[in-house]
């Protein structure tokens, strides 16, 4: 079991994590972004890209953890059309 991270800060890794990810609490930084923040960008992660972080969100009883895949590495969104 991982030890318990500190709030608000970008916490350590997790040391029985095979591959070690990062993770940001209450904020991250600019250069990475969620699915959805890249989405209103019109961007989308690339085939393979792996996550560059994991981010939690506490919003009073509620916690959100989402991945963070790293802007510069994105591409422009494929809309896909059903004919």
């Amino acid at each position: 079991m991982c030890p318990p991270e500190p709030a608000l800060k970008p916490a350590g890794e997790c040391l029985h994590a095979k591959d070690r990810i990062p993770i940001y609490h209450q904020t991250h930084p600019h250069d990475l972004a969620t699915i959805e923040a890249l989405k209103l960008e019109s961007l989308q992660p690339t085939d393979g890209q792996t996550v560059a972080a994991l981010f939690k969100l506490r919003t009073g009883d509620r916690e959100h953890l989402s991945s963070l895949y790293r802007r510069a590495d994105a591409v422009p969104l494929q809309v896909n059309k059903f004919t």
